[in-house]
């Protein structure tokens, strides 16, 4: 099939468009919501940064928070849209590729396309589209293409 699909998406949500041939009204896929990826930090831990002492004298500081939890939460989020595009591509329910996403996202999913899904790829836009209309992303779309 010559469909595009059009892949909207940023650490908190993702959608997935579909078009037959440029131009043509864009229809929704599928959609995924990453409540982590929005959650802040002290959401995603359970409990207050640890405590250290000097090691002179009675001071006590806390512990630098471990950014990790959040950053290892919006990776697992990029690879799973990336595993359903290559899932989908195996499948042949698409052709060509649009991926529409924040610009710290859209380098996350970068790490993690193959060569054949790359090859797909006919677009990166570096805007977060995520929560606009489908109209407003056709107009984007019309002025890239």
């Amino acid at each position: 099939m010559d469909a595009i699909w059009v892949v909207v998406a940023n650490q908190g949500g993702a959608c997935i468009y579909s078009a037959n041939s440029r131009g043509e009204a864009l229809t929704v896929i599928d959609e995924f919501a990453h409540e982590a990826g929005k959650a802040h930090f002290g959401e995603l831990v359970s409990d207050s940064p640890g405590r250290v002492h000097d090691r002179q004298g009675a001071a006590r500081h806390s512990m630098e928070p471990d950014v990790g939890v959040q950053q290892d939460s919006i990776r697992r989020f990029a690879r799973k849209i990336v595993d359903y595009l290559k899932s989908a591509a195996g499948q042949g329910k698409y052709r060509h590729l649009i991926l529409v996403a924040a610009p710290a996202f859209l380098g996350v999913i970068r790490k993690y396309i193959d060569r054949p899904l790359a090859d797909r790829v006919v677009l990166e836009i570096p805007k977060d589209m995520v929560g606009r209309t489908v109209d407003q992303l056709q107009v984007l779309l019309d002025r890239k293409l």
